[in-house]
């Protein structure tokens, strides 16, 4: 059960190794292909960046200045306001060691990188607005954070950050202020890193020691909606604690024991999470109740739409060594406790916006491509799934991709 502490003391950054992903040798590389895309969940996240509104020094009445300023600031508040109801339709990924952009409505790619290779890699697009996207650069030792900009059918690119050691981005606050990545070397450590100050705080950090996988295994740190909370899972590391919430200060608000894995946050109180010989469980900060919601077993790669409503997931998903089974892609409704199927031969989705997903395609392998008969693979195709509509489109790609 979930449990309460004090606060964690800041540690020293850690070195992450090189994680490459085998995407087009399925019996080499199929195991941490699925793994990698079953762990992440790549989420599009809204957002604006924040304005100073400065009033110049004049010599005219102060009640005038001071309602200029309110008015300024009202129109500002409406800005950030629509700029978060926006609707994104935007998704990028990794082809080919490159960054893409898919819009779904005009199913146009866009190739933003062609330099990728297995000794430059590209990770991570993240869309925080329509129109503003980010992504990583890992290039020797060290990475960059990198920012591109559409306006029309172009776009622009600048580097806004370099960091001396490799980092594995899993999160980012949609006002482009705060990041969280890990580093993994002999420690794992989840870093809170503000791009405003260049401050590092360490929130979490183990002993790193080599093991096996599975399809529940999770590592990984995602902002709560408001920003104000962190949500981490270690199943890889963590001997106790699998589940852990801080927040931005680095003070521990709550963990989960025992065979726990792939929390999601539902809202700025509450998280899904898995109960691996129960089912899925949601979790509410506030009341510190626990709530059993589905008694499936077999659900991976959940994914929580943005506005809280609909849980994603990966059903009969399994990897075994170098095996991958078939998979179907479901929506649980969160409120009538729901489940539906959206299609077979699909894994890994994840949320553009409320109403559309993308998944990947999976087909059995040929004879003679995997280890062994019935094994199944990552297809050349996004599919993409209107939930408005009930259409879905297949968009072809170079290699497997991953979001």
């Amino acid at each position: 059960m979930p449990d309460e502490s004090n606060p964690v003391d800041n540690q020293k950054p850690a070195e992450f190794p090189k994680q490459e992903i085998n995407l087009t040798n399925p019996t080499k590389g199929i195991n941490k292909l699925f793994l990698a895309l079953g762990v992440l969940v790549i989420v599009a996240l809204l957002g604006a960046g924040g304005y100073l509104v400065l009033n110049k020094t004049s010599n005219k009445n102060p009640k005038t200045d001071t309602t200029k300023q309110a008015s300024s600031s009202s129109k500002q508040t409406s800005k950030d306001k629509d700029a978060q109801s926006e609707t994104i339709t935007k998704v990028g990924f990794v082809d080919k060691n490159n960054i893409w952009v898919l819009d779904v409505v005009s199913k146009k790619k866009t190739q933003i990188t062609k330099d990728g290779s297995n000794d430059l890699l590209y990770r991570n697009p993240t869309f925080l607005t329509q129109t503003t996207f980010v992504f990583v650069k890992e290039k020797g030792s060290g990475s960059e954070l990198w920012q591109g900009v559409f306006k029309g059918n172009k776009f622009s690119l600048s580097q806004d950050k370099k960091f001396k050691k490799p980092i594995y981005l899993t999160d980012i606050t949609k006002d482009y202020k705060k990041l969280l990545f890990n580093y993994f070397s002999d420690k794992v450590t989840v870093h809170l890193f503000d791009l405003t100050t260049d401050q590092d705080k360490v929130l979490y950090e183990k002993a790193s020691v080599g093991r096996g996988a599975s399809q529940d295994d999770a590592f990984s740190a995602k902002f709560s909606p408001d920003t104000n909370k962190v949500l981490i899972v270690d199943t890889f590391y963590s001997t106790d604690e699998k589940i852990l919430v801080f927040d931005t200060n680095g003070a521990k608000v709550a963990s989960i024991k025992g065979d726990v894995t792939l929390p999601v946050w539902v809202s700025n109180t509450s998280f899904v999470y898995k109960e691996i010989s129960e089912g899925m469980h949601i979790y509410d900060l506030a009341s510190k109740t626990d709530e059993k919601i589905s008694s499936e077993k077999d659900w991976s790669s959940p994914s929580v739409s943005p506005d809280g409503k609909n849980l994603a997931h990966s059903k009969g998903y399994a990897v075994n060594e170098s095996e991958a089974s078939d998979s179907s892609v479901g929506l649980f409704n969160l409120n009538s406790k729901i489940d539906k199927s959206l299609g077979k031969h699909l894994a890994t989705p994840a949320w553009v916006n409320d109403n559309i997903l993308v998944t990947l395609k999976l087909r059995e392998c040929n004879s003679g491509e995997c280890v062994t008969d019935g094994s199944f693979t990552g297809e050349k195709t996004i599919v993409i799934i209107n939930l408005s509509t009930g259409q879905k489109s297949e968009v072809s790609t170079l290699s497997a991709p991953s979001f």
